[in-house]
């Protein structure tokens, strides 16, 4: 049976460097860089995550990326950890989430889930909605 989700998250820290090193806000046009954020959850899910972005910048301000995040936390109530994968563009934001298969732990063991995310801009805090469901255990 599908459940949904409905919280915000708030970045607690960015940094991010392009491929070479530099710090990215002062390297202009096209770039690589890697991101590591740290995000906060509260509504039906509650806690932390690190995330780890790779991003390819377009010299008109567009472009895309890929990232996988670690959650702690709570989600719909059941405790633990989970995976989450990313892949979408900015400017604007869109991209899809996935919960990767296996990855959770306690409570959250079998979860499986998706979003699609869809950023307007700058916020302090971003709306956010999992639709998810837990698989049943494989039995031998």
């Amino acid at each position: 049976m599908s459940q949904q989700a409905n919280a915000t998250f708030a970045v607690k820290s960015w940094t991010e460097t392009t491929w070479d090193g530099k710090p990215a806000a002062e390297v202009d046009g096209a770039k690589l860089s890697h991101a590591v954020v740290e995000y906060t959850y509260q509504g039906d899910i509650q806690g932390q995550s690190t995330i780890h972005y790779v991003m390819n910048y377009n010299a008109d301000g567009s472009g895309q990326f890929v990232a996988l995040e670690y959650f702690t936390g709570s989600i719909g109530g059941k405790s633990g950890s989970v995976v989450f994968q990313q892949v979408g563009t900015f400017e604007p934001v869109t991209a899809t989430l996935t919960v990767l298969s296996g990855s959770g732990t306690g409570e959250l063991a079998g979860l499986r889930g998706e979003s699609h995310i869809s950023i307007p801009g700058h916020m302090e805090q971003y709306p956010f909605t999992l639709n998810y469901h837990f698989e049943q255990p494989q039995e031998a």
